[in-house]
């Protein structure tokens, strides 16, 4: 499982312990994530969002059928000249 799969399973899944096997040293180990960090400091990052004059928005996808959907979503709803923000 790739690193980011791990954390993603980490992030979502609060109460489970996570485990993570690594074959060249051959040791079992717990890794754990801390929640509180991650929620201060996407708080953080959304009160500077919001007193910023300009933001950039960045998709991605590793499907492009998903990716598109996104792209099709933000159609409309994105225009930089009528931009409002909505916290």
């Amino acid at each position: 499982m790739a690193a980011f799969h791990f954390e993603s399973a980490m992030i979502h899944n609060l109460t489970m312990p996570a485990y993570r096997y690594d074959s060249y040293s051959r040791r079992l180990t717990r890794e754990v994530y801390d929640h509180t960090a991650l929620a201060n400091d996407r708080d953080d990052t959304m009160r500077e969002a919001a007193s910023a004059r300009r933001w950039r928005l960045m998709l991605c996808s590793l499907d492009r059928r998903t990716f598109s959907k996104q792209v099709w979503a933000c159609n409309g709803h994105m225009n930089p000249f009528s931009l409002q923000r909505e916290l």
